[in-house]
């Protein structure tokens, strides 16, 4: 049962949530990945489905937890694919909302410079996904409080996902730790039915 952590834009493997992420599967001793995506949304969306080839990993298997912009692209993945996915305050209109990132950036890790380039925008167009094939095998965190991205829109597009409010939380969702555990047993068990 491998985890893979999809983490959001301008962000890394060192994301506080990655980081929690990690720790929690070598405690379960759940294999892990945490790729540092691509800047390129299509180059992105091949490495993870690269590690899944390369691990020899059935995606029947893999629990995707993608936070932001990482949860569009597990929005993807989970219907290309069939596996089942965890979205943390998810990026549910990605050319619109990263349509304001263009050309230079900087890392928040304050390392890594990219540039995001216009075409960029065609390609997440490309990855949108309207409706979820199967709904109920997903998870779904939002934090009314996101400064960041609409939370009621993280709702609209994700209806018979099974999904957690929390007010207070911010963009950064401040309460996934104290759900790490429920989400890596209730995978196990092959369902969520997180509190």
């Amino acid at each position: 049962m491998p985890i893979i952590y999809l983490h959001g834009f301008r962000s890394n493997h060192l994301s506080e949530k990655a980081v929690l992420t990690q720790t929690a599967c070598l405690e379960h001793h759940i294999p892990f990945a945490c790729p540092d995506l691509d800047a390129e949304p299509q180059q992105a969306i091949a490495q993870i489905q690269e590690i899944v080839t390369q691990k020899q990993w059935h995606w029947s298997d893999i629990l995707l937890i993608g936070s932001s912009l990482g949860g569009f692209y597990a929005r993807y993945l989970a219907n290309e694919h069939g596996c089942r996915a965890v979205f943390v305050n998810p990026c549910v209109f990605a050319t619109r909302d990263l349509s304001t990132q263009l050309h230079h950036k900087k890392a928040f890790n304050g390392v890594d410079d990219f540039i995001f380039k216009p075409h960029f925008l065609i390609q997440l167009q490309q990855l949108f996904v309207k409706t979820l094939h199967h709904p109920e095998q997903h998870l779904l965190f939002v934090g009314q409080s996101d400064e960041v991205l609409n939370w009621r829109e993280m709702l609209w597009m994700n209806q018979g996902v099974n999904t957690i409010i929390k007010a207070n939380d911010t963009h950064r969702f401040e309460s996934y730790s104290n759900y790490l555990a429920d989400i890596i047993k209730a995978y196990q068990n092959g369902f969520f039915t997180c509190k």
